[in-house]
C-alpha cells in the first residue's frame, strides 16, 4: 500500500532568509509577535486567532502554549526566548490590555479574524519581495525546521496537532526538499536555461544507470492455459483440430508448445509441392520416407537413415533426383510412408488459403491427424474443415496483459513503469505478440524514457478500418449534387455542395496521410 505521505502534495515552507527578511519588514508589535509565534510554535491560523492570555503558561519551567488544535485535539508547545521576548514585548504595549485574546483587533480590542491576518500576510510579504506568502507557510516551516534538527516524527505530530505520523512525516520530505532549494539558488543563470538543463540532465540521470537488457519471458504460458490443455488432450487423442484467433494471439506459439514423437511440424502448406518436400523430410529423419510402401521404411532397408553416413546429405541427393517429380507424386510417396493415423501433422499458417491447398488438406488427411492454425475459415473452404474441432484464442484480458508486460519486461530499466503498461496495453488491445513487439522496440533504445514512450507506435494490433469507398461515394454524391443544383440555378444549393466536396477531399487527404 502507498504511503499517504509519498502521495501528498509537498507543502511550501519559508527559507530561514525569506522568514528573516519578512521579519525584518516595518509592522506593529502585534503582527511581529504574530508571525514569530506561527513560524515558531507552528500554530494554525485559526489557533493564533483565538489563543488566550490564560493559555500562555509563564509560571513553569518550559514556558509553554496550551492549544485546542482540530477536533478538540489539545497539545503543549514550548515557547524559546524569542518568542517569549516578542510576546511579552507585545502583552506590556498594547491598548486592550483586558482584552482576553493575545492577538486582539487594534480598534476594539475583539477577536483577530483570519481575513485580516491574510490580509497583513500579503502586505508584508510585497514589502519583503516574497512572493505567494500565506499564514500557513509559517506553520510548514516550523514543521520543517524541525526535521532539519531530526527531530522524531513522533515528536514533530504531537509538537504540531497532527493524528497521523504519516501527515508529520512530510515534513521530512520538505525538509530533503529545502536543502535542495538551497544549492539551487546557487546556480544564477536563466529560469529558461535552468529548466532546460534540468529537462537534459534528468534524461541523463537515468541512462547513466547501469544499462540492463530486457527479458522477453517466454517459458510459461499467460492466459492460454485453458487453451493449451485442450490441444494436448486432443493431440494424444488423434482429433483434427483448427486453431482460430486474429494474427499475433499466440497460436504459433501454442503449436510449439506441442511436443509428440508421432508429431510432424511445417510451416505452412504453400506452396504445395515445396511443403511435401518438408513433410518427406521430416519423414527422411526418423526413417519412414519410402517411394514404393511402408515396408520399404523398417529398419533393415539399405535407405533407412540409421545405415547411411550422412542422411541429410542423403536427402539432398534424393531431392535432386526427383527435382521432376510431380506434386501428386510427392503427395503419393508421402502418404505411402505412413499409416493411417500413425502420425500428426502439425501446421503452423494456413492463412494462405487457396483450393488446391484444400484438396491437399483432404489427401493428407486421409492418413495424418492434422492440428493447423488460421485467422478464420472462409466459406469457400468449409467443406475441407467440417470434421475439425475448433479452438478459438481471444485477446489477452487486461490483467494478462499486465501480467505479459511485467514478464517481457523484468529487470528493464524503466522511468515510469506506469506510464509504459499504460501504453503498451492502449497500443496494443491485448494482442500478445503487439506487446512483445512494443517491448523489443524499447530494446533498441539506450533507455526507456518517457520520450521514448511516447515515440513509440504500434498500430498493428489494433482493428484497422477502411472508410475509403464510403468517402469517395459521398465525394461523387456530393459532385453530382453541385453539378443539380447548378442545372436548376440554386446558387445557395451550388455553393453548399462546392463546400461539402471540398471537405470530403481534405478528409480523404487526411485519411491516407496518417494510413501511411
Amino acid at each position: 500500500m502507498t504511503p499517504r505521505s509519498s502521495i501528498q502534495k509537498l507543502p511550501k515552507a519559508l527559507a530561514q532568509d525569506e522568514l528573516e527578511a519578512l521579519k525584518s519588514v516595518r509592522m506593529n508589535p502585534r503582527d511581529h509577535a504574530l508571525i514569530t509565534v506561527l513560524a515558531r510554535c507552528g500554530l494554525r491560523v485559526s489557533e493564533a486567532c483565538s489563543l488566550m492570555v490564560d493559555n500562555i503558561y509563564w509560571s513553569t519551567d518550559t514556558p509553554s502554549l496550551r492549544l485546542t488544535g482540530k477536533r478538540g485535539k489539545e497539545r503543549v508547545v514550548p515557547m524559546n526566548q524569542e518568542v517569549q521576548d516578542v510576546l511579552r514585548a507585545w502583552l506590556e504595549s498594547r491598548h486592550f490590555s483586558d482584552s482576553p485574546y493575545v492577538f486582539c483587533n487594534l480598534r476594539n480590542g475583539q477577536q483577530l479574524s483570519r481575513k485580516t491576518v491574510w490580509a497583513a500576510m500579503k502586505t508584508y510579504a510585497q514589502r519583503a519581495g516574497i512572493r505567494h506568502v500565506h499564514p500557513h507557510m509559517l506553520r510548514h516551516t516550523f514543521g520543517t525546521d524541525l526535521a532539519d534538527r531530526d527531530v522524531p516524527v513522533e515528536r514533530i505530530k504531537d509538537l504540531m496537532g497532527h493524528s497521523s505520523i504519516d501527515t508529520a512525516s512530510i515534513y521530512i520530505s520538505v525538509s530533503d526538499e529545502q536543502k535542495r532549494r538551497s544549492v539551487d539558488r546557487i546556480d544564477r543563470r536563466s529560469r529558461l536555461s535552468r529548466w532546460w538543463s534540468r529537462l537534459k540532465n534528468r534524461d541523463y540521470r537515468f541512462s547513466a544507470r547501469p544499462k540492463k537488457q530486457l527479458r522477453i519471458g517466454m517459458g510459461e504460458t499467460v492466459g492460454r492455459d485453458e487453451e493449451l490443455c485442450q490441444l494436448k488432450d486432443n493431440l494424444s487423442k488423434g482429433i483434427d483440430t483448427l486453431l482460430l484467433g486474429p494474427i499475433g494471439v499466440g497460436k504459433s506459439y501454442l503449436l510449439a508448445l506441442l511436443n509428440a514423437e508421432n508429431a510432424l511440424k511445417v510451416k505452412t502448406l504453400t506452396p504445395a509441392k515445396e511443403s511435401l518436400i518438408n513433410i518427406a523430410k521430416e519423414l527422411h529423419k526418423i526413417g519412414r520416407l519410402c517411394p514404393n510402401g511402408p515396408e520399404s521404411a523398417k529398419s533393415n532397408n539399405p535407405c533407412h537413415p540409421r545405415n547411411l553416413s550422412h542422411p541429410r546429405s542423403d536427402f539432398e541427393t534424393f531431392k535432386k533426383q526427383h527435382t521432376r517429380t510431380t506434386i501428386q507424386s510427392w503427395t503419393d510417396m508421402v502418404l505411402n510412408s505412413v499409416e493411417k493415423d500413425e502420425f500428426v501433422l502439425i501446421v503452423d499458417d494456413l492463412s494462405d488459403m487457396t483450393a488446391s491447398i484444400g484438396r491437399l488438406i483432404d489427401k493428407l488427411n486421409s492418413k495424418f491427424t492434422i492440428i493447423a492454425a488460421l485467422p478464420e475459415v472462409r466459406k469457400p473452404y468449409e467443406k475441407h474443415f467440417w470434421k475439425f474441432d475448433r479452438v478459438e484464442i481471444e485477446r489477452l484480458s487486461t490483467a494478462d496483459s499486465k501480467k505479459l508486460i511485467r514478464q517481457c519486461t523484468a529487470g528493464a530499466n524503466i522511468e515510469d513503469y506506469r506510464m509504459t503498461e499504460t501504453n503498451i496495453l492502449q497500443q496494443s488491445a491485448g494482442n500478445p505478440r503487439a506487446i512483445i513487439e512494443i517491448v523489443e522496440r524499447f530494446r533498441k533504445e539506450p533507455a526507456v524514457t518517457r520520450s521514448v514512450v511516447r515515440d513509440v507506435l504500434h498500430t498493428g494490433a489494433r482493428n484497422q478500418i477502411d472508410l475509403t469507398f464510403a468517402v469517395v461515394l459521398l465525394l461523387l454524391a456530393v459532385v453530382a449534387a453541385r453539378f443539380f443544383m447548378r442545372g436548376i440555378g440554386s446558387m445557395e444549393g451550388y455553393v453548399l455542395a462546392g463546400i461539402g466536396s471540398a471537405l470530403l477531399v481534405g478528409i480523404r487527404f487526411f485519411m491516407y496521410r496518417f494510413k501511411r
